[in-house]
């Protein structure tokens, strides 16, 4: 009497199976199993536990999206996390994660931002007011929108979170990484590895020099000398193009101080123990701004050169820092 109830139950679940193709062939075996004239129950038991395992893993598991680099495609914003994190419908139809590549948009608390992560920048409530109007910004444009993303082929497919690591754009091709970099909403996120890494840090550094959105935040107002801009990352290979990597260093003057400052016995340093010293009676006036090449030239009074024969600053990440004549720390800045 069993072998025809298991008959029944084979035939069942044979015909459930053949329909899904990623399990017919479990489908296929369980109807071989039914035309059996005879087996033990037991033996059928440890068959219907093994095929039907199989069976379900296999009809659960679906065919992952396999996007292709440089090439676009269209999907849809369904939520907009923070200022460089979406949520979208992928072209198969699945949900997916997104982070914008090569930027990073503030934490919106303030407890989760760090001091000296963006610039110079202390004030933690500052930066969190930043990722606010960010995530507005975003979601005015994207939120419940189709959008363009493209993969890079020097980044990957996803960050180590498992979310999906793409440039974003506007249907008309506008890319919304860059314009949170020109608001002078996000950062360069300098750790990822991107072929548009030199145009973006060209974008931030535009919106550093204005101050725009959270490099308003900055300290700088506390007057003195500064450093305004690090350009790390050469064109090309660093190692061969040394005065493609520079910084920038101002003074500003307070309303009651000195309207320039003598930068004898002034240093400017980074954390693993390069130092250059300024000339010696070299004066900076109110607003002026003098550059420092790291490889070899002829000083002027707005061009120093290091005189380095490997590059000083890293790409994915350094700290550039000025001690006065009294080794006193007076500005830092720090990227990565």
């Amino acid at each position: 009497m069993y072998l025809g109830f298991i008959h029944v139950i084979v035939v069942f679940f044979s015909e459930i199976f053949i329909q899904c193709p990623a399990i017919s062939f479990t489908g296929v075996v369980l109807k071989q199993i039914g035309m059996l004239s005879s087996i033990s129950w037991i033996s059928f038991c440890f068959l219907i536990l093994f095929l039907l395992s199989s069976a379900f893993l296999g009809c659960i598991t679906t065919t992952s999206w396999s996007p292709i680099s440089n090439e676009t495609y269209t999907v849809l914003v369904t939520q907009v996390i923070d200022g460089d994190t979406i949520s979208i419908i992928l072209p198969d139809g699945n949900k997916g994660t997104l982070r914008f590549l090569g930027v990073d948009t503030p934490e919106l608390s303030a407890e989760s931002n760090n001091p000296f992560e963006y610039g110079n920048i202390t004030d933690m409530d500052c930066l969190a007011t930043y990722a606010s109007i960010a995530k507005t910004y975003v979601a005015d444009r994207l939120l419940d929108k189709e959008v363009l993303i493209e993969f890079d082929a020097f980044s990957g497919f996803k960050d180590h979170y498992d979310r999906w690591l793409s440039y974003v754009y506007l249907l008309n091709g506008t890319d919304i990484n860059a314009l949170l970099l020109g608001q002078g909403y996000a950062r360069v996120y300098t750790k990822e590895t991107f072929s548009k890494k030199a145009s973006y840090l060209v974008v931030e550094n535009a919106a550093r020099q204005d101050k725009k959105g959270l490099w308003s935040c900055t300290d700088r107002d506390s007057y003195g000398v500064s450093i305004s801009l690090v350009w790390y990352d050469a064109a090309g290979d660093d190692r061969t193009n040394l005065n493609d990597e520079y910084v920038c260093v101002t003074y500003t003057a307070n309303e009651t101080g000195d309207t320039s400052i003598d930068l004898t016995g002034y240093s400017l340093n980074d954390d693993d123990g390069n130092r250059f010293m300024f000339p010696d009676g070299l004066t900076l006036a109110d607003g002026q701004i003098i550059t420092i090449y790291t490889g070899q030239g002829e000083n002027t009074y707005t061009e120093l050169y290091w005189g380095s024969n490997t590059p000083i600053w890293n790409n994915d990440g350094d700290t550039a820092y000025i001690q006065d004549d009294k080794e006193v720390v007076v500005d830092i800045y720090q990227w990565g």
